[in-house]
């Protein structure tokens, strides 16, 4: 009876081991072709990316980040720190539309004609703005401009 009931345990082990066996070896079959399938799936992912990240590369659109204004006085008696820094925020101002533009759609004639010439005032003087080297454009804006005060006689005109 022992020898029965020990040889039905074991038969049951035997088959409970192989239906087990058979069952796992199926999932694992789906998972190895799932992965597969999922690992040529990055593949051909990665070599479109590398493609669209080269082709980015070669039409990059450089725009104005950064805008450096260069003040310098005519007269250096003129000169000081607050005025310089008014003049800078204004010439600023005047420009502040192209932030953000595509560096090749920008005219260099165009942009320092926006300063050139002008009359800005501060702290009731008037002071008349000189570009005396066209702006350097690249993504950077660089602006060179002399500033001469205005004589008195155009200040009680205006």
């Amino acid at each position: 009876m022992k020898r029965r009931l020990f040889a039905a345990f074991a038969i049951g082990v035997l088959v409970g081991s192989g239906l087990v066996t058979w069952w796992v070896g199926g999932k694992i079959d789906y998972l190895m072709s799932h992965n597969e399938r999922l690992q040529g799936e990055l593949d051909t992912k990665e070599t479109q990316l590398r493609t669209m990240e080269e082709s980015l590369k070669t039409q990059q659109k450089y725009v104005v980040s950064d805008m450096q204004i260069h003040i310098r006085f005519k007269n250096e008696k003129d000169e000081d720190e607050f005025t310089k820094m008014s003049l800078e925020k204004k010439v600023g101002d005047m420009l502040s539309d192209i932030w953000g533009k595509e560096v090749n759609t920008l005219d260099p004639i165009l942009i320092a004609n926006i300063v050139h010439n002008r009359k800005v005032i501060v702290e009731d003087t008037t002071y008349t703005l000189t570009v005396t080297r066209g702006p350097l454009i690249s993504e950077k804006v660089m602006m060179f401009v002399e500033v001469e005060k205005s004589s008195e006689r155009e200040q009680s005109e205006q």
